[in-house]
């Protein structure tokens, strides 16, 4: 986290009001190294091209904690860099739980994007699918086109970056916490335990979430560094997501009504699908009880592990060989959740020639993504400080074809 980072930090979370060249001081005294590394990154510099708010949302996952069992997922505007949402869950390849995040953020705000984008992983056909279909109910003389677009991997770029920010700004602190059920000998995570991974999915990944929505909200409340020659609005990013005009530019949100949001929901996100459970229900009644009787402790970063080994210390001296066996079977049937795909191949597909029916199916073949142009896989980064006024008049030039 750099000197600006730590700035909007100590004024957000602690009130702490403090000049930027003070902390860049401290960080140099301090720590020295990490200062001089930062400083040795070195960017390749292209641009990016979003005519507007919600003209596009891309969205895309993150594995880097696979091995605790621990999957991330967000949706971000790369016009504003507003995060729509940031989740952590035990899966992120189930279409159901993927496109429920999408359905999530669109209820919120009753409007939808122009188009969504995504890398060419299978589970996003979902999203496809589902925002797609939308469009054509809402407008007929849509159908025979798909409103969005796959990217190979690591070309969804302004998602990558996000990521990025992620991993640099969060993740760290939160992974020595992860760090320290191993060193303690708590948990092991290779060996998957049901009752050890069961019980960790309940404690960990709501708290987690909870830590992840306040930094999403703080990203999404804050003023970004800024960049003079960049042609993209600078502000707090709520404010040019929900005032566009007043930096100067627009907003392609579609409204949508309610009914339709719940049909598409029923229909590609069914709340009563088993994805939706961190554990078993009887394992979670079960842990619940436990938890209750131990006072209910406050779940904090320092404490959350001595609750976690209290629990399983509970859980071991109570469950009996048949208890052990039921909660291995529940979390094997659970785990089969992961790789499926929502039961989209029995959604009754339309006719042909047919105007009914969810969508038309002759837009999303399953090898879809194994037939994208070479071309497609091209994308662009935001206009910075380095580009000559041809390139600032060239991105002018699009923007006001696309806004017309």
């Amino acid at each position: 986290m750099g000197a600006h980072s730590l700035v909007v930090l100590l004024r957000w979370e602690h009130g702490v009001k403090i000049p930027e060249y003070d902390v860049a001081d401290i960080l140099k005294q301090m720590e020295p190294e990490k200062v001089a590394a930062r400083y040795s990154r070195c960017f390749k510099r292209s641009r990016f091209y979003s005519a507007g708010v919600m003209e596009i949302l891309s969205f895309d996952q993150h594995d880097k904690w696979k091995y605790y069992g621990l999957y991330l997922h967000l949706g971000m505007d790369p016009y504003t860099g507003c995060l729509h949402w940031n989740k952590i869950w035990w899966t992120n390849r189930n279409t159901t739980l993927v496109t429920s995040y999408y359905l999530g953020a669109v209820h919120r705000q009753n409007t939808m994007p122009l188009l969504t984008f995504s890398n060419t992983s299978r589970e996003n056909n979902g999203i496809a699918k589902c925002h797609s279909t939308m469009h054509q109910r809402l407008d007929p003389s849509l159908r025979g086109t798909i409103q969005h677009k796959w990217f190979y991997d690591k070309m969804n770029i302004k998602s990558e970056i996000s990521w990025g920010r992620l991993w640099h700004g969060w993740a760290t602190g939160f992974e020595m916490l992860l760090d320290q059920g191993e060193i303690r000998g708590i948990i092991d995570f290779p060996r998957r335990d049901p009752i050890e991974i069961f019980l960790f999915r309940w404690l960990f990944i709501s708290y987690l979430q909870n830590e992840l929505d306040i930094w999403t909200k703080w990203q999404n409340s804050s003023m970004q560094r800024a960049y003079k020659h960049k042609i993209l609005p600078h502000g707090i990013l709520d404010e040019i997501h929900e005032n566009p005009s007043k930096f100067r530019g627009q907003s392609f949100a579609v409204h949508i009504d309610n009914n339709l949001l719940d049909e598409m929901e029923a229909l590609w996100a069914p709340p009563d699908n088993p994805v939706f459970e961190l554990t078993s229900r009887s394992f979670h009644g079960r842990v619940q009880q436990l938890y209750t009787d131990i006072g209910c402790p406050t779940i904090e970063y320092t404490s959350i592990w001595n609750v976690f080994e209290e629990l399983k210390d509970r859980l071991e001296r109570e469950l009996q060989d048949g208890d052990r066996e039921a909660v291995a079977t529940e979390f094997r049937t659970l785990e089969q959740n992961f790789e499926q795909d929502a039961d989209l191949v029995d959604v009754a597909l339309p006719e042909e020639n047919s105007e009914d029916g969810p969508f038309d199916d002759r837009l999303f073949s399953d090898d879809e993504q194994d037939n994208i142009n070479d071309d497609e896989a091209e994308y662009e980064i935001e206009l910075t400080e380095d580009e000559d006024a041809s390139d600032k008049d060239e991105v002018e030039d699009y923007l006001t074809q696309k806004s017309t």
